[in-house]
């Protein structure tokens, strides 16, 4: 209730900036989704009823995702028919017969998502206040999307790898920098780590120091802290 509160009370200019990332993300989620080829076939077919297999709490977010975008409640019914025609049109670009027809039909469906959402975009006033809305249909092929289909990949192997490489990484780096009393750090972070007051002050800048980097950089710099090749220890001759 409290994030309906704020998305109501925003300036139309910020109402227009959330929904316009709303409407980009999910037209690159599913997008992204299908061209890493982790979506199977038969996860997708399997979804067939949503209150059957979707948990209570996605779907009472899918719900409230949908009335506040469009401003309307949603009931069961109504969700199942949005997710049906979804779910088709995922289901006809996992058809296709080759991969230069597959690339073609995931720009088609990311396009067609993105073009009727910022077409069906109104004003509402009330007399006391403004909003932008898009249509329910639009709204629910955002949550859907955003709340249904793109977790269906998160538990692909070669995701939760990745994820878990990423945070061993992350948490390798972030002991080395403190067991090193801030040495590790450039001038400007390490100076800030030697006027911190308390453990908890060092570990954040430590901590914000990682957030600055690029994946580039940080994998990098974790190279030169733990890898012995001739490359590595040679980076600054």
């Amino acid at each position: 209730e409290f994030t309906k509160a704020v998305k109501q009370s925003q300036s139309l200019a910020c109402q227009v900036m959330d929904l316009a990332d709303e409407i980009s993300y999910a037209g690159h989620d599913i997008e992204d989704v299908l061209h890493t080829s982790m979506l199977r076939y038969g996860e997708i077919t399997a979804i067939e009823i949503l209150s059957d297999v979707i948990d209570t709490k996605t779907l009472a977010a899918v719900c409230s995702d949908i009335e506040m975008q469009s401003g309307s409640s949603v009931d069961l019914r109504s969700l199942q028919d949005h997710w049906d025609r979804l779910r088709a049109d995922i289901l006809e670009v996992m058809r296709s017969p080759n991969s230069e027809s597959f690339r073609e039909a995931t720009h088609r469906l990311r396009r067609k998502h993105m073009n009727s959402a910022i077409a069906s975009c109104i004003a509402v006033n009330n007399g006391e206040t403004s909003r932008i809305v898009i249509s329910e249909t639009s709204a629910a092929r955002s949550a859907l999307i955003r709340r249904v289909v793109a977790p269906l990949i998160y538990v692909d192997s070669r995701l939760v790898t990745m994820q878990r490489k990423g945070k061993n990484v992350v948490r390798m780096l972030m002991n080395e920098l403190l067991d090193s009393s801030g040495r590790l750090l450039p001038l400007g972070y390490r100076e800030q780590f030697e006027a911190a007051t308390s453990e908890i002050a060092q570990a954040r800048i430590c901590c914000d120091f990682i957030a600055s980097l690029t994946e580039e950089y940080l994998l990098r710099f974790h190279q030169r802290i733990f890898d012995s090749a001739p490359s590595v220890l040679m980076d600054f001759f």
